[in-house]
């Protein structure tokens, strides 16, 4: 299983996200990180934004998708 953050919580990253929770892939996404926290108000997604983009520290277990327009 790849755990991935995606970068950027925007329409791209949460298109981005959808296609993978609807994929059959191997990939597990455990969150957004953006400089918006509340890039995520008014939608139900099961994970949270878990930082922004300038203050996250990068973890050497975790994919980094980008979905920055």
């Amino acid at each position: 299983m790849e755990k991935v953050i995606i970068v950027g919580a925007s329409s791209l990253g949460r298109e981005l996200y959808s296609w993978i929770c609807t994929s059959k892939s191997d990939v597990t996404v455990i969150g957004f990180i953006d400089n918006k926290q509340d890039a995520l108000s008014g939608y139900d997604y099961s994970v949270p934004i878990l930082d922004t983009i300038d203050n996250h520290i990068v973890q050497g277990d975790v994919s980094y998708y980008f979905a920055l327009m």
